[in-house]
């Protein structure tokens, strides 16, 4: 069922997921003291088992079932978001600044690297958001098979990116406009890549920094710090090289390195 959009403006609240009832990361207190301290007016909201439902469709109730939660919340923060409006984060998203003067722009989407737009960074819209809801389309659509391919084979950043280039996002690392969706250059929401032991840009653009406390990444081929290298490679490949020779290289590697994952 759809949601009818009531209004553009989006509401301030700061959504969060945690399902699996684990620990949360050792630094989150100082992430959430963070969102207090720049966002004060706006209302925090923990999503997990207690007031999400983990059979929404066939996708989350498999992940679920694998205990695979990063999955999980890939999905329900899509699916919170275009239900009731506001901002989602992931829980290792440190605020550096208030939000007001983003949301005031409007609805939008985060750039991790040039060619990655990543959903856990930070997004916000309005209720009833019509590209959310074509984005959840794609994961309603998925029986049993193919929610299985797509937990081993792919991963949300993936299924977003390619949904916004089919419309016209290019990677080109600026600003974007696509379908009235604000696509933010990395220097916005995530000043500190992947890989990176420090940060290596000026903050004064930024509104948060991403931690990548990874609790998604499997460590069982590669150890964290083989992935933070891989990572590093990557983007002086797309810099060097260009984004063409990047992505024909990924394509022949990307089977050895396992789902989703930067070479």
């Amino acid at each position: 069922m759809k949601i009818v959009r009531e209004s553009n403006v989006i509401p301030k609240t700061i959504n969060y997921c945690w399902f699996g009832h684990g620990p949360k990361p050792g630094n989150f207190q100082e992430v959430l003291d963070s969102w207090k301290k720049y966002c004060p007016d706006y209302k925090i909201i923990e999503w997990n088992e207690s007031n999400y439902d983990v059979n929404a469709n066939e996708f989350v109730r498999y992940a679920y079932s694998q205990k695979k939660y990063a999955f999980v919340s890939d999905f329900a923060r899509l699916d919170i978001i275009h239900r009731f409006g506001g901002v989602y984060v992931d829980v290792d998203v440190e605020f550096l600044k208030s939000l007001d003067s983003i949301l005031d722009n409007g609805p939008f989407f985060a750039a991790e690297e040039i060619d990655r737009i990543n959903t856990g960074l930070i997004f916000a819209s309005s209720k009833g958001d019509a590209v959310l809801g074509r984005l959840l389309d794609i994961y309603d659509r998925m029986g049993k098979a193919e929610a299985r391919r797509s937990l081993e084979y792919s991963n949300t950043v993936e299924i977003v990116t390619q949904f916004f280039r089919d419309m016209g996002f290019k990677f080109n690392g600026k600003r974007q406009v696509i379908a009235n969706h604000i696509i933010y250059e990395t220097a916005i929401f995530c000043p500190q890549q992947f890989g990176e032991v420090k940060v290596s840009r000026n903050l004064s653009k930024a509104y948060t920094i991403h931690h990548y406390n990874s609790s998604w990444n499997s460590t069982e081929k590669f150890s964290i710090n083989r992935q933070y290298r891989h990572a590093r490679v990557a983007r002086r490949i797309k810099k060097y090289l260009g984004m063409h020779i990047y992505h024909l290289i990924f394509k022949i590697y990307s089977p050895l390195f396992g789902r989703g994952k930067q070479f």
